[in-house]
């Protein structure tokens, strides 16, 4: 696991110009490679801004413009994979959930730890149109790590409090995910049994 109070030396160690690179590159990199963990750097710029007074403008901006960036690289690999297997019933089914739930899930996505990047890498599969995926997915980034900054200035930039906060979260969110998981099997469970007993 990242300790969060290194990654906070590492970064005032660097300096303010290479800070707002590696904020940058790793906003960006959690979006492609999901376990990165671009929250704990989130959570660090914020504290930057915060305790050391690091620019706001330049620590934000470098947040958005890489996790937008990492939406556009998710969503050109959904793309891709479409060409794998162009008529699959499978893949059909998912385009028809995607036009009812797709821009939805995909303006909620930065509030899914863990597996953002598939509902963008779903979008793109989808065909969902890439202008209307940045803008969507760029709402959720701007209120993230809107919500993100707000509550570090809340808490005083304290680092420990706020990764306890995040952590917390996750977890519910996992929790929350695992019972949908869970009665969607069920329900599918009920369905095919009703139709196997008419």
């Amino acid at each position: 696991m990242v300790n969060p109070d290194q990654v906070l030396q590492q970064m005032v160690d660097a300096g303010r110009a290479w800070s707002v690179i590696i904020v940058f590159l790793s906003s960006m990199i959690e979006y492609v490679f999901p376990p990165f963990p671009g929250d704990t750097v989130t959570l660090v710029a914020a504290v930057l801004v915060g305790s050391y007074k690091y620019p706001f403008g330049l620590i934000f901006t470098a947040l958005i413009a890489g996790s937008i960036l990492g939406t556009v690289i998710d969503y050109y690999a959904g793309r891709a994979l479409i060409r794998l297997w162009p008529d699959s019933k499978g893949l059909k089914l998912a385009q028809n959930k995607l036009k009812r739930w797709g821009p939805s899930l995909v303006m909620m996505n930065r509030f899914f730890p863990g597996i953002r990047a598939f509902i963008l890498v779903a979008a793109g599969m989808g065909k969902m149109g890439v202008i209307r995926v940045t803008i969507l997915s760029g709402i959720s980034i701007l209120l993230w790590n809107g919500m993100i900054f707000g509550i570090g200035w809340l808490a005083g930039s304290n680092l420990d409090r706020l990764v306890s906060l995040f952590r917390t979260y996750s977890q519910w969110f996992y929790a929350g995910l695992a019972v949908l998981i869970l009665l969607a099997v069920l329900r599918w469970i009920l369905k095919k049994r009703t139709g196997t007993s008419d």
